[in-house]
């Protein structure tokens, strides 16, 4: 079994690597190079939701036993897998089961760690036994398997024949490569471009699905979303040129939807109101009043700031600056 799996979620149609000039590789030696690791009227609301929900196995790993006094366990910011909890005001990420958790648990961190600074949601600096932990938490997204090898991270659609054969034999004879576009400045590794950008476009609360070239987003649960899965594209659309990962184009019912689909980020409750993106920590304060009583009465803003150079409204400069630099 390669490196530890983490499952993540998207529907996504077929694009052809010719068309998209994507790196080929046929060469099975090269699957194991190694890359360099770098060492962000009525409201119309575009809410970041919470990283992935976690699993009751996760949920009963993270409360399974007492913590030492001053870490918090961060159930929020679980992922399948992993363990999370807030310690000096950091996110501290460890593989479930592991010698380093159980040293955690006893002694407050394992022996070695490693830091990424302002990497994790709400721009919360993470820490963990090792740099690969943290990628692959980083990259968990659900619907996807996605296995750190040599440096790049692996990606494929999970439940596939090319994701069992993985599992079993290990990486393809044939790949593709796009350096530089995972968490961390990793390379991604896949079967094909297509599952690398189906990969990338994933984001809770949106259905995303590429066709012909471009990446359809539809929030979840609407009636434009079904009548998507239904009957296929809308009459009517808008189109965002380039504003997709690896510089495809985004289309969508309206350019609200896009807004708020580039706006999401992880730890964050994004808003559109009156042409400005809202942007409030969740589980704060400010966030609960502003779900119960709308806008603060104090706030600043940060022009041009967001998604498509929307303008960015927060409580305080803090927020903005952390919600920038999550990616």
């Amino acid at each position: 079994m390669f490196s530890s799996r983490i499952n993540i979620a998207i529907l996504a149609a077929g694009l052809s690597c010719s068309a998209l000039g994507c790196q080929s590789t046929n060469d099975h030696v090269n699957t194991h190079a190694t890359d360099p690791q770098t060492t962000a009227a009525a409201p119309v609301k575009a809410e970041a939701q919470a990283p992935q929900a976690q699993t009751a196995g996760a949920a009963s790993a993270q409360s399974g036993s007492a913590l030492p006094a001053g870490i918090e366990p961060a159930l929020r910011f679980a992922r399948p897998g992993f363990f999370t909890a807030i310690k000096d005001g950091r996110l501290w990420v460890l593989r479930e089961d592991s010698q380093a958790l159980a040293e955690f648990k006893q002694q407050g961190e394992p022996p070695k760690s490693t830091t990424r600074i302002g990497a994790g949601p709400m721009g919360m600096s993470i820490r963990a036994a090792d740099s690969e932990t943290i990628i692959e938490y980083l990259a968990a997204k659900e619907g996807f398997s996605a296995d750190l090898i040599d440096g790049r991270l692996w990606v494929l659609r999970e439940g596939t024949p090319e994701q069992e054969a993985f599992v079993e034999d290990g990486p393809p004879p044939h790949s593709v490569t796009q350096i530089g576009a995972g968490p961390l400045g990793t390379s991604i590794r896949s079967v094909d471009r297509e599952t690398i950008i189906a990969y990338l476009a994933a984001k809770p609360g949106f259905h995303t699905e590429l066709r012909d070239g471009r990446i359809w987003v539809l929030r979840e649960g609407t009636p434009e979303q079904e009548a998507f899965v239904e009957d296929g594209p809308p009459p009517h659309s808008v189109t965002q040129i380039g504003a997709g990962p690896l510089g495809t184009s985004i289309r969508s019912v309206d350019r609200e939807t896009i807004i708020a689909y580039l706006a999401a980020k992880p730890g964050f409750h994004t808003e559109l109101r009156d042409g400005r993106i809202w942007v409030l920590r969740e589980g704060s304060e400010e966030h609960e009043s502003f779900i119960s009583g709308g806008p603060p009465p104090h706030s600043v803003t940060r022009i041009g700031a967001g998604p498509l150079r929307t303008s960015l409204r927060a409580v305080d400069a803090a927020t903005i600056d952390d919600y920038l630099r999550t990616q």
